[in-house]
């Protein structure tokens, strides 16, 4: 008897190592509207946002939707209107920075005559989280696009690749940086790979990285890394032999210092993730994506955690979501998330923090891991004597009963 119960003690406790060993997804929340594919997908501080997308062939959306992890919950938001002649948009990209969101050139869907039918635009719009306002920016100096990259580096965005006229069109590797201050676009060294369409990109601890897709005659595997400081692409590891791919998804966690890229379609269609370090620049199969195999959907990250959302089979389009947790976070980041918000972000060191709690423990590191700030229940971050570049932020709220860790929030920080 006593053997019995002892089995069913380390049968409980392996079960709940390995619930917190990470590595795992978890289904949230679906997006509460239309199923979709090729919608926009990216982050703001600790929300994500997906919108726009194609509905049905020719039917394109342009709601645009919050996601807060904790509680689980979706809100509508002011709705993307690019003009009173385009009522959608399919096949564009967006990026987070600060407390903005921006969404760049795609397809859009004209519904008074004559021009009745789909338009490439070239045209670049902000979104306000404090005002949930739509501004027009400057366009992008460049042809209209769609099925290409983009994402943000230390405050500034890029946008690069895709194609231009139309499926079967001309394919680009052009690489543009868009200044948030300035409202002004600068040219810089293009891809280093070849022209191509439905790549995926990211970008992690300073560098962009950029990978797979579909260029005149190949599905890729193919992977090079940005570097913004000398303006230079780098070839890295590629994929392996065998998961060439195009529209798949990709997002990066800087918490932890990994880039992932999954699912999308090639030979076959694929439902796989694959992690990739920067450091070692190496490769790791992950758990598999429980929502089948997709092409078209999208990702972000929040905090600790990947996400993808919508997407097709082919045949089917979803709207629902579906959570990573990574097998590198500590057991002290399993626990709940607590609730906060860092502005401006970025800055010229000067942070601000809202929260609620009143005793909390706040520490920054660098991207080494070296910690250079640590302070408690001081709702002011002063990192002016820090060079310009990326931080991460890690915010502890104890469990006043028992004097342990309690919620924890990680943010990255941006210096200009």
């Amino acid at each position: 008897m006593k053997s019995f119960f002892l089995s069913i003690l380390i049968t409980v406790f392996v079960q709940a190592s390995l619930a917190q060993s990470g590595n795992y997804w978890t289904q949230k929340s679906s997006l509460p509207d239309s199923a979709r594919e090729y919608a926009i997908g990216f982050s703001i501080n600790n929300k994500g946002y997906v919108g726009t997308g194609n509905k049905d062939g020719g039917n394109y959306l342009w709601d645009f939707w919050e996601y807060t992890p904790v509680p689980d919950v979706w809100t509508r938001k002011a709705d993307f209107t690019p003009g009173i002649d385009s009522v959608g948009r399919r096949s564009a990209s967006g990026f987070g920075i600060g407390n903005k969101g921006y969404i760049g050139p795609g397809v859009g869907q004209d519904t008074i005559p004559p021009t009745q039918g789909d338009t490439m635009y070239n045209d670049f719009w902000e979104y306000n989280v404090s005002t949930n306002l739509w501004t027009q920016k400057t366009i992008l100096p460049m042809v209209g696009r769609q099925y290409y990259v983009a994402f943000s580096i230390n405050g500034k965005g890029y946008i690069g690749t895709g194609e231009t006229g139309g499926f079967s069109g001309v394919l680009l590797n052009d690489f543009w940086e868009y200044d948030t201050i300035t409202d002004t676009w600068t040219q810089k060294a293009s891809f280093g790979g070849t022209a191509r369409y439905l790549a995926v990109g990211f970008s992690l601890l300073g560098k962009g990285y950029i990978g797979t897709g579909l260029d005149a005659s190949n599905y890729r595997n193919d992977f090079w890394e940005y570097d913004p400081v000398v303006n230079n692409w780098i070839q890295k590891a590629s994929l392996p032999i065998g998961v060439s791919r195009s529209a798949a998804i990709a997002f990066s966690i800087e918490t932890i210092g990994r880039g992932y890229i999954g699912l999308g379609g090639g030979s076959s269609f694929f439902g796989d993730l694959r992690e990739y370090n920067p450091i070692t620049d190496t490769w790791t199969i992950k758990a598999s994506f429980p929502g089948g195999v997709r092409l078209g959907a999208s990702g972000f990250s929040i905090g600790n955690k990947g996400y993808v959302s919508c997407g097709s089979n082919g045949t089917t389009r979803y709207n629902d979501l579906w959570e990573y947790t990574p097998d590198s976070l500590t057991s002290v980041e399993e626990i709940e998330q607590l609730q906060a918000n860092i502005y401006p972000n970025p800055s010229n060191g000067n942070f601000s923090i809202s929260i609620n709690e009143k005793e909390f423990n706040v520490t920054v590191y660098d991207v080494t891991g070296k910690m250079i700030y640590e302070n408690k229940n001081e709702k002011q971050i002063n990192l002016t004597t820090q060079p310009k570049g990326i931080y991460f932020l890690k915010i502890t709220a104890e469990d006043l009963p028992t004097g342990q860790a309690g919620k924890t929030y990680s943010q990255k920080l941006i210096i200009q």
